[in-house]
């Protein structure tokens, strides 16, 4: 009976991220099928970011993270709304499930005449110096602390999506975690 329990969850666990390497590989194709430009408009990134972290508050109560925001109010941004928001919501999910229970989740923009950088930090395990230079390629995911593993999908596409909005990803680690840093 547990072996079947276990056999179950298992199938379970593993039709899952299926369902979401699926999903996500079918939101990359269709990324990658758009030859032409994004068709940008002015949106609010702090809105968005808002929105996306309302969406995973849940899981940010259950893990008991701390979120330190220092994002201004509003700030305008040219931008392709849903493909900024995909690319968002991937990078929040990577810092929510590698930042461990009780950890921080800091959110900071740094603006300039030439660009916004939005920085995402998350304290908890860095990311070991074999794998930074692989982060991006399509596939390549390293275990989340609960042992599953993701797709290697998620910042291939917030790659694409940032090349596309000319900016750019960069994922280094710092002191105490992994900082993400778009440019745009």
């Amino acid at each position: 009976r547990a072996d079947q329990h276990r056999f179950a969850r298992n199938i379970s666990q593993q039709t899952e991220r299926l369902h979401h390497l699926i999903e996500r590989l079918l939101v990359l194709a269709r990324l990658e099928q758009r030859h032409d430009e994004f068709v940008r408009q002015s949106v609010d990134l702090v809105a968005i970011i808002n929105t996306l972290m309302e969406q995973r508050h849940s899981l940010i109560v259950s893990k008991q993270l701390v979120v330190g925001n220092t994002l201004p109010q509003t700030l305008a941004l040219h931008a392709e709304p849903f493909w900024l928001a995909q690319a968002l919501g991937n990078v929040l999910d990577n810092a929510i499930d590698f930042c461990p229970q009780g950890g921080q989740l800091r959110l900071s923009v740094v603006t300039d005449t030439t660009c916004i950088q939005l920085c995402i930090d998350n304290e908890g395990a860095t990311i070991p110096d074999y794998a930074l230079p692989q982060v991006f390629d399509r596939y390549y995911s390293l275990p989340r602390p609960n042992g599953r593993k993701g797709t290697g999908i998620g910042l291939t596409l917030v790659k694409e999506v940032m090349t596309r909005h000319q900016g750019r990803i960069d994922v280094r680690n710092v002191a105490n975690g992994v900082r993400v840093l778009l440019v745009f």
